[in-house]
């Protein structure tokens, strides 16, 4: 692996393993989905929140509750309980 990538990639894990939660943008690159497995896994809560209409991703319940899928930015920071 080249030093760059090895770099990034430790300074993203570090972020990850640092984080409270996920949230996951719709449409996102592949990268950003082995993110959410990642912290999922990790047992942190992942937010999937979906800016623009795409096409529905059912595995995305896979990273909890639906009620973890948010249809814009009010209604994620209601749900991470921002005031």
């Amino acid at each position: 692996m080249h030093p760059v990538a090895k770099a990034g990639f430790a300074l993203d894990k570090a972020g990850m393993d640092k984080a409270d939660c996920c949230v996951l943008v719709l449409p996102s690159g592949r990268s950003a989905h082995l993110e959410a497995g990642y912290m999922a896994g990790e047992g942190k809560p992942v937010f999937t929140l979906v800016l623009e209409p795409c096409e529905p991703e059912l595995m995305s319940l896979l990273l909890g509750p639906p009620g973890h899928i948010c249809a814009g930015m009010n209604e994620l920071f209601n749900r991470l309980g921002c005031p």
